[in-house]
């Protein structure tokens, strides 16, 4: 005879679907820099240095401590920047993602790439809406 085993009951109560604690092991406080290269897929494409120009020309600076609220559009621009710059070296770009047979099929990918970050780019609002009652539309004339 084969003994069936049921789960255990559990109560509502104590029934949660994440820790109520932090995880010690988690980094709660990411740079600026090593949020790029998460969203790189720490893919090595450029320097370290030539990561940290770009970073600065779209006004972040690298050892800053990352926050989405702020920085999450300037990152993406400077993804966006990583990619283009890719595009002009289209065989170094295969030498970091060998999935490519060929340099045209590297650079298809890059600029599919290059246009779904732009359409995350364009989806971001410039400047936060005040309690979601501004409009993409302003007034021709004012009072």
């Amino acid at each position: 005879m084969k003994t069936i085993y049921y789960p255990k009951p559990v109560d509502e109560k104590e029934k949660t679907y994440y820790s109520a604690e932090p995880d010690p092991n988690l980094r709660l406080n990411v740079s600026v820099y090593d949020r790029l290269m998460i969203e790189l897929a720490h893919q090595q494409y450029l320097s370290e240095d030539e990561l940290k120009v770009l970073l600065n020309e779209n006004g972040l600076n690298y050892c800053d401590v990352y926050d989405k609220n702020v920085h999450y559009r300037q990152l993406l621009c400077t993804v966006l920047a990583v990619f283009e710059a890719m595009l002009g070296n289209v065989d170094l770009f295969r030498s970091v993602e060998s999935e490519f047979g060929t340099t045209s099929q590297a650079y298809q990918y890059l600029e599919r790439r290059i246009q779904r970050l732009q359409q995350r780019i364009d989806s971001i609002p410039d400047e936060p809406v005040l309690g979601g009652r501004d409009s993409d539309f302003s007034f021709i004339f004012k009072d």
